[in-house]
C-alpha cells in the first residue's frame, strides 16, 4: 500500500485574524497568531481608511501563540465605514484585512 502519512502542513510565521466582532460598533478584537519567531523590531498594527489614511498605530508585543489588541471606535472619531488595519513587523507590512464599523 502507498505510504499516506500526513506530513501535515507548513504554517506561516505569522497569521492576521479576522476581526471579532466585525462590523463592530464599540470595540473589536484583532487577533494575531505567530507560530514561528519573527525577526526583531517593533510591531504594531496600522489601521487606516480606504484612501491609505492612517487612523490608529497599536503597539503589539508578539509572543508565540495568539496575541490579541483591542481597537475602539472612538480613534475614527465615530465615522461609520469600511477600514483597513495591517500588521507591521519591523517596518514591513506582513498582512492586510478590512474591517467594519457600523453604529
Amino acid at each position: 500500500t502507498p505510504n499516506t502519512e500526513d506530513l501535515g502542513e507548513i504554517k506561516p510565521t505569522v497569521e492576521l485574524l479576522q476581526n471579532t466582532p466585525n462590523p463592530f460598533d464599540e470595540a473589536t478584537v484583532i487577533g494575531i497568531v505567530v507560530n514561528h519567531q519573527l525577526p526583531k523590531g517593533k510591531a504594531h498594527i496600522s489601521v487606516h481608511d480606504l484612501q491609505g489614511k492612517e487612523i490608529a498605530r497599536l503597539p503589539v508585543q508578539l509572543k508565540l501563540g495568539v496575541n490579541e489588541v483591542v481597537y475602539d471606535y472612538q480613534y475614527h472619531n465615530y465615522v461609520p465605514g469600511t477600514y483597513a488595519y495591517s500588521l507591521v513587523v519591523g517596518g514591513k507590512i506582513w498582512a492586510t484585512r478590512r474591517m467594519l464599523y457600523a453604529y
